[in-house]
């Protein structure tokens, strides 16, 4: 079997998602399959690409600047030099149509489409969504969602019912082994954070989505408690600090410019505070309760999912005196409640049994000769 993800990706760090093809790569490849990653053209040059290829996952990157049909001929002539039964998965939608394009021609070719994050809400993307998911989604095999409303989206949008699946995301536990208190150490010395007092991180690189100006708030309201709480927030530039003043804790509020060192910003955080109007199941919380960074987070059904399994991590309604009460169980509880965390994951949210899991539904779908 040949298994190709092809993927609209093409960030400058690696995250968690290419360490998800990198586990899907190696499991494919043990039980004897071919694997292989398609990119976008713009993601040529980035430095995770060699870590694929250094696994022994071929990558190739699609054509520049064209079109959904040429992006199909295009993947059509790729694929017609081995033909074996063969699945395409693809993420982040660029690839979605051309590979159903593609598959309606050959009758050995599966097609998995992996929804990440929550469905735009405007009129319009309604029904661009229901459109797509009405047609061609009845081309495809499985459509994988990553949270339970992602899933209630899909549905709601006239995809084939019994074809979405709740899939959550995972991590590479290796990747985010717990933090010391030297680590900790360290990376506050490297952000330019206090050494002491309480230190909360939040990425902001898209302030509305991220609710950037109620972290800020929260941030304010742990400081009018007495708390002597500092936030950094991650990717906020110039509106962060705007947000401080208006707030009056321009004294209180560090933005980092975007790091690929994101291990280090959660261990340089006392808590890791996850205020997002909209999410998939963010990448962000599993990293931090990795590294054994308790989070708070809005209640949201991504991080429900998540606070059901984790101890370590805390709902809380989307206002300033809730997160902030949140922050301040959440420093109070045990180290024992972090342990059982990073316990649980290692078990069941690595991307190694997700790898597993992953290959497991391939061969329930794939067409046989």
């Amino acid at each position: 079997m040949r298994v190709v993800h092809l993927a609209g990706y093409g960030g400058e760090y690696a995250g968690s998602f290419i360490p998800m093809l990198l586990a899907i790569g190696r499991e494919a490849q043990a039980r004897g399959w071919s694997a292989e990653t398609i990119f976008q053209a713009e993601a040529e040059g980035r430095g995770w690409v060699a870590e694929l290829r250094e696994a022994g996952v071929p990558v190739t990157f699609g054509p520049a600047g064209a079109g959904r049909d040429d992006v199909t001929r295009w993947l059509a002539e790729h694929l017609d030099g081995d033909r074996q039964p063969t699945l395409l998965h693809t993420h982040f939608t660029t690839f979605d149509l051309p590979a159903v394009g593609v598959a309606r021609g050959r009758d050995d070719t599966s097609v998995v489409w992996h929804m990440h994050s929550p469905l735009g809400r405007s009129a319009d993307q309604w029904l661009r969504n229901a459109a797509k998911f009405a047609t061609a989604g009845r081309r495809v095999e499985r459509l994988l969602a990553v949270a339970p409303d992602v899933a209630a989206q899909l549905k709601a949008r006239l995809a084939p019912r019994r074809r979405v699946q709740y899939f959550p995301n995972a991590i590479d536990c290796e990747r985010f082994s717990p933090a010391s208190a030297e680590d900790r150490r360290r990376a506050r010395e490297r952000f330019g954070l206090p050494s002491e007092g309480t230190v909360l991180v939040h990425f902001g690189w898209d302030w509305e989505r991220k609710a950037g100006e109620l972290f800020v708030d929260t941030v304010a309201e742990l400081r009018s408690r007495g708390v002597e709480a500092v936030g950094a927030t991650v990717g906020g530039g110039p509106k962060a600090q705007a947000a401080a003043e208006r707030s009056g804790v321009a004294d209180a509020i560090v933005a980092l410019p975007p790091t690929d060192a994101v291990g280090d910003t959660y261990a340089a955080a006392d808590a890791f505070v996850s205020c997002s109007r909209a999410e998939g199941m963010p990448f962000a919380v599993l990293e931090a309760i990795a590294r054994g960074t308790p989070v708070v987070a809005t209640d949201l059904p991504g991080h429900a999912e998540v606070a059901a399994r984790l101890p370590a991590c805390r709902l809380a309604a989307a206002t300033p005196p809730a997160l902030a009460d949140a922050v301040e169980q959440a420093l109070a509880r045990p180290q024992a409640e972090r342990d059982e965390s990073r316990a649980t994951m290692e078990r069941e949210l690595d991307v190694r049994p997700w790898a597993r899991r992953l290959a497991d539904l391939y061969e329930q779908i794939i067409p046989r000769p």
